[in-house]
């Protein structure tokens, strides 16, 4: 299937001023358009629908409704894409000697909590139960005040695990910096870059996710941090069960 770029260069001698226009703003825009109305694009762009039509059809598409379908399947072949190229870039950033240290922290702690918020707390909650079916002691906070009084409790013998894609929430940062002062270990699992939350942390691990927004949706790729939580667990319980 041609692509949206590629039926401009092919169509290029059909388009007059106006349709290229339109078509700057369809390249600068172009997973808002997938959601717009003929009417819409054509009111953003002071003319008619017919104009908006009658584009469509001289870069090969049926119509319109033709032509956002055939975005919306370019824009999922480019999320697959990414989703594989994140994948990769997870497999090879995983250590295992980083793995074995961490599993190691893990093992020799006498409690592990783990902390995340918003859509991390499905992370958290999946590595908790992981480590609990070896029988370790693993709790789950969500909430920030549980999770201080909690801090009150924890010593140098525990482990604080953070999980949180772009590592500059400000709630992981604050209990980051509260647990270095009580010098409880900590680890934070983040997005591969320099952020917050691991430089206030004892040791650090990386996948390769960027934070995505839509609409303002989050619609962050979990496929490789499940990747990276996986073989941290497959190791544990080899070592450890």
């Amino acid at each position: 299937m041609l692509h949206f770029n590629d039926r401009i260069l092919n169509f290029e001698h059909l388009l007059n001023d106006t349709d290229d226009q339109i078509i700057e703003y369809i390249q600068a825009n172009f997973e808002d358009v997938t959601h717009m109305s003929v009417q819409s694009l054509a009111t953003q762009m002071f003319t008619v629908p017919n104009t908006i039509i009658r584009l469509s059809r001289k870069l090969g598409y049926d119509g319109f409704s033709h032509m956002k379908t055939a975005m919306k399947e370019e824009l999922r072949e480019l999320e697959e894409l990414d989703a594989m190229q994140n994948i990769k870039k997870t497999h090879a950033l995983l250590s295992h000697q980083k793995i074995q240290t961490f599993n190691m922290m893990i093992h020799q702690s006498s409690r592990v909590i783990v902390y995340g918020i918003g859509d991390s707390a499905i992370y958290c909650e999946y590595l908790m139960n992981g480590l609990r079916t070896v029988n370790k002691k693993c709790e789950f906070y969500l909430h920030r005040h549980n999770m201080l009084t909690e801090l009150e409790t924890l010593t140098s013998k525990d482990l604080l695990i953070f999980i949180s894609v772009s590592g500059e929430t400000s709630q992981l940062i604050e209990l980051a910096h509260l647990a270095k002062q009580r010098h409880v270990r900590t680890v934070a699992i983040t997005h591969l870059c320099d952020n917050t939350l691991q430089r206030e942390s004892s040791y650090s691990l990386y996948f390769s996710s960027p934070p995505i927004y839509s609409h303002h949706h989050n619609i962050t790729d979990p496929t490789p941090i499940f990747y990276l939580l996986r073989h941290i667990l497959e190791d544990y319980w080899k070592s450890y069960k």
